[in-house]
């Protein structure tokens, strides 16, 4: 079966160059993220003022 890789790091030790690898996969995944997160907030936050003031002037 698949033995999960923090199982095969705990029974052979950590490779010096998995961590650097790895900070640089999470590094990436963090910033796209962070850059996709960062799009759909401003959409949805335009989205909401854009129907917030079409109801303002509604009432108004």
């Amino acid at each position: 079966g698949m033995v999960p890789p923090w199982v095969d790091i705990a029974n052979r030790g950590l490779p010096m160059d998995v961590p650097v690898f790895l900070w640089g996969e999470v590094g990436s995944i963090v910033r796209q993220v962070g850059g996709l997160f960062k799009l759909v907030h401003f959409t949805i936050w335009r989205i909401f003022v854009k129907k917030s003031l079409s109801l303002v002037f509604m009432i108004a």
